[in-house]
């Protein structure tokens, strides 16, 4: 907020941040945090969102569009 954000993406690669610990730290800090994946795509690093779990072979930008 003091750096004039209205809200935060937290993503790390392959890998998804928890829904409830998202929640519990927009919560504690009274700030917007959504949870989101880096993936590593053969087609490059895409940003999801909504994704709670890394599933085998999204690597493959096809598998991915059936997970999202």
């Amino acid at each position: 907020k003091q750096a004039g954000l209205d809200g935060i993406v937290l993503a790390e690669h392959d890998w998804a941040w928890d829904g409830e610990e998202a929640r519990a730290l927009a919560k504690r800090h009274d700030f917007l945090v959504l949870p989101a994946m880096e993936l590593n795509t053969e087609d490059g690093h895409l940003l999801v969102y909504g994704m709670h779990k890394y599933v085998f072979g999204m690597h493959r930008s096809h598998e991915l569009w059936s997970h999202v």
